[in-house]
This record gives structure tokens, sequence and C-alpha cells, in this order.
């Protein structure tokens, strides 16, 4: 089911008409139940659920790469590995160890020109991933391993923007928007009840699953630097 369908099927559950529940007011509690369940998955099923690995540029001298794709509207939720080659005929990347900022001991500029390849490191400040040692230009040489933030959906949006596929489980999950918006409070605190115990079936069947990943590539253009 697409956005629209997952809607109408809403609707049907709770026996109003598109004039009684509006497309605006369907699309905005649509991304309210959406953006939840994503949340809940990744904290109750696994935080790889979403995962994915996202590839971009090692760009010369440069240390900073934003977490953040205005371009392709790409936002990271919670970055979990960073992996770096600074050979461009290497065939596997290094994994880069996460610091604490306040425990280095040196000034960032030396370990910039002096951090041995072979043990790359990086730390997370003002939405940016800071890289150590700084590199020359090599094509895909940075990887991100990391859960991505949901962006909101248009009432057009196809099954596969969705990306959650329960659209049985969506639909409930509109239903106490629905008796809400009709002042039906007894139906919505059942509806909200009946959603949790879905919500719940759904998560064991989940857990059984093997989750796959997906490889999004950045833009090289959408990534700064600061000196």
């Amino acid at each position: 089911m697409n956005v629209q369908q997952i809607i109408d099927r809403a609707r049907r559950l709770g026996y109003v008409s598109s004039n009684q529940y509006n497309d605006t007011q369907a699309i905005e509690d649509f991304n309210i139940v959406r953006n939840k369940l994503w949340k809940i998955f990744g904290q109750r099923i696994n935080e790889n659920y979403f995962f994915d690995v996202l590839t971009t540029d090692l760009i010369d001298s440069q240390t900073e790469y934003n977490l953040f794709d205005e371009a392709n509207n790409i936002e990271i939720d919670k970055l979990q590995e960073v992996y770096v080659k600074y050979d461009a005929t290497a065939t596997e990347h290094t994994k880069a160890r996460v610091v604490n900022k306040n425990d280095l001991t040196k000034d960032l500029t030396w370990y910039a020109d002096n951090q041995p390849e072979s043990d790359p490191f990086y730390y997370i400040a003002d939405e940016s991933v800071f890289l150590y040692p700084k590199g020359n230009s090599i094509t895909g040489g940075v990887k991100f391993h990391a859960t991505l933030k949901l962006n909101n959906l248009a009432i057009s949006a196809t099954e596969e923007e969705i990306i959650i596929d329960a659209p049985e489980l969506l639909a409930a999950g509109l239903l106490p928007f629905i008796y809400q918006s009709r002042g039906l409070l007894n139906e919505k605190n059942d509806a909200k009840a009946a959603y949790k115990d879905s919500i719940e079936e759904y998560i064991e069947l989940l857990s059984d699953r093997i989750s796959s990943t997906q490889e999004v590539e950045l833009p090289n253009d959408t990534l700064s630097y600061y000196e």
C-alpha cells in the first residue's frame, strides 16, 4: 500500500470520509505515526534495523565531513562506525576509532598531519565528523555506518518511500487520531490500546528477521571544509 491507500484504509476502519478527516490532517498524523514506529523499532528490536552505509569521498586536506546532506535531504540520526582508506588501491577501508576531543593532548593540526593512517580516529561535533589524519582525494574513501532520520512524506508517496513494511499497523496508528478528531474519547482509548498490542506483535515478528543494509552515496559537493 502507498500512503494514500493506507490513509484510505484508516478512514474505512474509522468510518469517516475524506471530508471528516481531510488529507492535510491525515498526512500530518501519518508522519507522526511513522516516525514514532521508526524510533520504536530501532530501540526495541535492534539499532541496526534501519542501518545504512553512506559513502563519500575523502577530500584533499579535509578533516570535517557533514552528517547532513541538505541537497538530498539525508540526515544521520545515529553514527555507529566510520571507515576510511588513504590509498586508492586498497581493497578495504580501515575502521576509525572514536575519541573524546577533550582527551586529545595535542593541537588538532598535529593530528591532521601526523596521526598514522593505520590508526585513524574521529570525533563528532557541530553535526560533523572530524576525521584524522587528513588525506589526499580518494573517491569513496570514507564510509559511515549509521541510521538515518526519516523525512516526512507527502500523501502521494509510494510504498517504497514509506520504508516501514507494515501498512495495517500504520493504518491502525491513525485510528486514535481519527477518533480524537471526532471527540470519541472512549473509542480513541480503545484504538490506542489495540494499536499498542499490534506494535508488540509486530516487534515479535521483526525480531526473528535478519535486517539488511542499504548503500547510500553522499555527493561530494555537499560536504564542507573549515579551516
